[in-house]
């Protein structure tokens, strides 16, 4: 339905173009489809996400997957950031002593600032001290270089959870 939907749309559009080369041509009419309503979001509970964000800590025991998607999905409840936002932050985007983080690149390439709760920096302080200690380096997020910004720069990697692959470490 959809499809048609856009199809239809893109059919109007050009002939109403082509009516001011042709005025012989015939537009069809708007309303055949009824208009299209966005379903209505989930809104998960406190009690939801915090029993989310505590059933990834198990999700992969002796790895460092489970704690990388428990922080990662708790930066998201807390902060409201888009999940490509977040993906793309690198250390230097989070001021963790002003409880800062710099949003780039957003959805319309700008740059915002974003204030964090005073729990949510503690938490990311504490993602960044194991994330330091697991892997000897001073890194907060990983991502493949064509996924943008500079190849040499570390970052996380992050998989969507029904993917294998997991967190790995910078070279």
């Amino acid at each position: 339905m959809i499809v048609a939907l856009r199809r239809y749309t893109t059919v109007r559009a050009f002939a109403r173009h082509l009516q001011v080369v042709d005025p012989q041509t015939q537009i069809p009419p708007s309303h055949i489809f009824p208009p299209q309503r966005r379903p209505r979001p989930f809104i998960y509970s406190d009690e939801q996400i915090a029993d989310l964000l505590k059933s990834m800590l198990d999700l992969h025991p002796g790895s460092f997957r489970g704690p990388t998607y428990h922080y990662f999905f708790g930066l998201l409840a807390s902060t409201g950031l888009r999940f490509s936002e977040a993906a793309r932050l690198l250390r230097e985007d989070a001021d963790l002593e002003a409880g800062m983080l710099t949003i780039r690149e957003t959805k319309f390439g700008k740059t915002r600032i974003v204030p964090l709760h005073p729990s949510t920096t503690l938490a990311l302080r504490r993602y960044a001290s194991i994330r330091d200690d697991q892997t000897g380096k001073q890194i907060l997020l990983y991502r493949r270089p064509w996924q943008g910004r500079d190849p040499c720069q570390p970052t996380l990697l992050l998989y969507p959870l029904d993917t294998p692959g997991g967190t790995e470490a910078a070279g």
